[in-house]
């Protein structure tokens, strides 16, 4: 008989479809308060994922996963709901990627004897210190954290040193990243500007719309590749860029003042991209964004949305890589693009504007000696002095 039962939040039976061919599990729309998790082991054994039903009424209580563990070729099982859970009991030896929602308590105790590298936790309830029983030794590739009790401070204490990525959402609060000092993190994207301390491994931040400003200072010691910036509510002297270190390649920054000082820079810093979205309710966004020389030389990605540049002269890319530019709903007085018509390794420019791009009349009048295939695919209008 190719079903196994439960049932559901109102006592109603529920009846699950598996057999031996059974690949995937999907309870996503099966609102559940038991399963039999070992008939589900039984009938299934090829089983590779399981999703349980991430809403509230998919709450199983003292739900008992050992019997997934029979599965040696399940690798996926997630939005597991619950009110408490322990991974002491479990023994996942192929399991890669593991979530679940936790209302009460869990216990890490045993996590590190699985092999999942991918961990995503909600939490319904305050949980004092919950990674605390977590080993220190746990190869973690990936912690996401989804959420925590609105008005509450998630507590990082004890997370493990060999963490690699963590991800925390604008629904789960901390109150300091002290945890993540003797870490080796690589990535952190979160969405508060309450850190108190970073990794000097850290080679990609991402920090999401925030209220509190960021401490530019903490990143000096990073490694840092990769910095994105949502800076809703940043002034231009907010962003205090002479404290990047100068290993970083890539910034991307959203609602960014207009008169950003990019040369504050330090000395050093070779970006091979940059992209910066004006902020459009900024009172200063009249001011001229100014684009330094000495960061574009290996660029070879330039994209500016919804700046007012006065007079840009393209001549700062004049020796750099740059293969893409892109100028989206921009402004400007004069762009000066003689440089871009004649550079070999451009292979696409856009001017989405209104508002003309100077070439001299030479290479406006002849464009078959455009050296440029990205200009012969260019969007926007020429104009000669």
């Amino acid at each position: 008989m190719p079903y196994v039962f439960g049932s559901s939040p109102d006592g109603q039976e529920v009846k699950i479809h598996v057999t031996k061919r059974s690949k995937t599990l999907d309870l996503t729309e099966t609102p559940i308060s038991s399963i039999d998790l070992l008939g589900i082991a039984e009938k299934a054994p090829n089983l590779e994922s399981v999703f349980f039903r991430p809403n509230a009424d998919g709450l199983i209580k003292n739900i008992d996963l050992t019997p997934l563990c029979e599965l040696t070729k399940l690798v996926h099982v997630s939005c597991i709901v619950t009110d408490k859970i322990e991974l002491s009991r479990l023994s996942f030896k192929e399991l890669i990627t593991l979530g679940f929602f936790v209302e009460d308590s869990v216990d890490f105790k045993g996590f590190e004897n699985s092999n999942v590298q991918c961990l995503y936790v909600s939490f319904g309830n305050p949980i004092k210190d919950p990674f605390s029983t977590m080993c220190k030794d746990v190869v973690l590739e990936e912690l996401n954290i989804g959420g925590y009790p609105q008005g509450e401070f998630l507590s990082l204490k004890g997370l493990p040193r060999n963490i690699q990525n963590l991800k925390i959402s604008e629904d789960a609060k901390f109150s300091d990243t002290e945890a993540l000092k003797n870490t080796y993190l690589r990535y952190l994207n979160c969405h508060s500007g309450r850190i108190t301390h970073l990794p000097n491994t850290l080679t990609e931040f991402i920090l999401n719309d925030s209220n509190e400003k960021l401490n530019f200072k903490l990143l000096q010691e990073t490694k840092l590749l990769y910095f994105t910036l949502d800076a809703k509510n940043y002034s231009s002297e907010d962003i205090q860029l002479e404290y990047l270190p100068s290993t970083v390649k890539q910034i991307k920054i959203s609602n960014c003042p207009n008169d950003l000082n990019l040369d504050a820079l330090p000395e050093g810093v070779e970006l091979v991209q940059l992209e910066l979205t004006a902020n459009p309710s900024a009172s200063n966004s009249r001011g001229e964004l100014i684009v330094p020389e000495r960061i574009v030389k290996k660029m070879g990605h330039f994209s500016l949305d919804g700046f007012f540049l006065g007079e840009f002269d393209t001549s700062i890319f004049e020796g750099s890589e740059l293969k893409t530019a892109w100028f989206h709903g921009c402004d400007w007085e004069y762009i000066y693009a003689d440089h871009f018509w004649k550079m070999t390794s451009l292979t696409y420019v856009a001017f989405d504007s209104t508002r003309k791009v100077i070439v001299s009349p030479e290479l406006l009048d002849k464009p078959r000696t455009c050296k440029n295939k990205g200009m012969k695919r260019y969007l926007g209008m020429f104009d000669s002095y």
